[in-house]
């Protein structure tokens, strides 16, 4: 995941990594807990916009 500088913010895992417990582990990317909300918010918003738009060409 360095490979990715400063984007790696944006994956979800990353994301899921600052919301679960910590288990006394380094977290492999510093975030703030709203950032990580906004994160998982924003793909699971995408994701839905995807499928409605996958179903509707499918439909069609």
């Amino acid at each position: 995941m360095t490979s990715f500088g400063a984007a790696r913010q944006l994956l979800p895992s990353s994301a899921i990594d600052r919301i679960l417990p910590d288990m006394g582990q380094p977290r492999t990317v510093p975030m703030a807990m709203l950032t990580a909300a906004f994160v998982l918010l924003g793909w699971a918003a995408a994701m839905t916009v995807v499928g409605a738009w996958k179903t509707a060409v499918t439909d069609a």
